[in-house]
């Protein structure tokens, strides 16, 4: 299987007899004119557009297909993208096991509209799949080869009934499979199973709550940089208050910090510094107050720049009504929140030129909140902004608990 990045050689050219034989390296893909770029010789070289039916492997790749697929890719195969851990609105090709972020998928739908006709896959170009059916029986292929990924939207096709009857045994038997593959959706997704009983924002039947279960499922799946398992674990553990069964504050903030350090996470350092703002968790502070941490944390986020989510590709190629699979719409909701709550610590400490900085920062990127406490300390400064009184500082501790679809 020919895909971006692997070296190909060259057969039976005819307007460039010259390269045949010659091997080559993919650098991309135009589903457009359904060739690759190859680049033939030295670096700098350009490339050379070719049909897929003009490429071979070399000999020591010939058995690329058979190769078993332990994780889904980690970045789109078309345009080679980075892929979020949480897999969201990422579209996976069944029949080869490739990823391909949402503005490629959307480019090649509107290709086949435009020509009135189906486009094969851009990788082992083979024809979409006819029904359900058909996916499934390629995705029993797949999963056979250790593919995380198919094992993960078997068990969802199992647990939901999508293409047979119902079938929780066989839907855990593959969301296992996924787990021991390291699958960071799957992780993601049987946490939610255990503790509300959906899977992708559906009821299954016969499910047992077990909040433990969950809270190690989200751990793991965090510990990957799911984001979203991140804020269904700090949710689970701070969010019922002292008198829950799963209140554990020191484990949420060791969760919340790895997210911040290591994955470098802007939901995780905002959620850290409404933690030491003493806005977040509802039933009181779980660690003693501290402006400086605050600001810290906020900062990061804050501080992102802004242009790569005004301006996302992904968003401005996505069919209307789904969501970018980079999450900027809640991005950009971080960045705005703690930029108001910059806002709010330096007008408290009488910095009036950088409340204002942060104000307009928020405001630009969207904050608009009528629904929080006001706090008339600082709302003479801030009304200035916007010729209106404005209100207190803000937690996203009030958002709603991340989405069980795999969107």
């Amino acid at each position: 299987m020919i895909v971006v990045g692997c070296r190909v050689i060259a057969q039976g050219l005819v307007g460039r007899a010259d390269l045949n034989d010659q091997e080559g390296l993919v650098i991309s893909y135009s589903p457009e004119k359904g060739r690759f770029g190859v680049r033939f010789g030295e670096a700098d070289e350009a490339s050379v557009n070719v049909k897929p039916i003009n490429l071979r492997l070399p000999e020591d790749e010939s058995d690329y297909n058979s190769r078993p697929e332990s994780n889904p890719r980690d970045e789109c195969g078309i345009c080679l993208t980075e892929l979020p851990a949480m897999g969201q609105q990422c579209f996976y090709q069944a029949c080869c096991g490739k990823m391909v972020c949402i503005a490629c998928k959307h480019s090649m739908s509107t290709q086949g509209a435009e020509q009135r006709k189906s486009v094969p896959c851009a990788f082992c170009r083979a024809p979409p799949e006819a029904d359900l059916y058909e996916r499934m029986q390629r995705l029993e292929s797949r999963a056979a080869k250790n593919d995380s990924r198919a094992h993960f939207e078997l068990a969802g096709y199992y647990f939901l009934g999508r293409a047979s009857r119902v079938d929780v045994d066989m839907g855990v038997t593959h969301v296992n499979a996924a787990l021991d593959l390291g699958c960071a959706q799957a992780q993601f997704h049987y946490g939610m199973f255990y503790q509300n009983g959906c899977w992708a924002g559906t009821h299954v039947p016969g499910v047992r709550i077990d909040l433990a279960r969950a809270a190690d499922l989200y751990t793991l799946a965090a510990e990957q940089g799911h984001d979203h398992a991140g804020m269904n674990l700090q949710l689970m553990l701070l969010g019922g208050g002292p008198g829950s069964a799963a209140w554990d504050p020191g484990r949420a903030m060791g969760m919340l910090h790895r997210l911040a350090e290591e994955h470098h996470s802007t939901y995780a350092h905002h959620r850290l510094g409404c933690i030491y703002h003493g806005l977040w968790p509802p039933s009181g502070p779980v660690v003693e107050k501290s402006a400086k941490q605050a600001i810290s944390h906020y900062r990061v986020t804050a501080e992102m720049p802004i242009e790569s989510l005004l301006n996302c590709p992904a968003c401005k190629a996505k069919p209307l009504g789904m969501l970018c699979p980079f999450d900027c719409t809640s991005k950009l909701g971080q960045v705005s929140e703690s930029s108001y709550n910059l806002a709010c610590l330096a007008a408290v400490a009488g910095a009036q030129d950088e409340a204002l900085e942060w104000l307009a920062k928020a405001v630009a990127t969207g904050f608009n909140k009528p629904d929080v406490a006001f706090l008339p300390a600082f709302d003479a400064l801030l009304k200035k902004m916007r010729g209106k009184k404005r209100t207190g500082p803000k937690s996203r501790a009030t958002t709603s608990r991340a989405s069980g679809a795999d969107q």
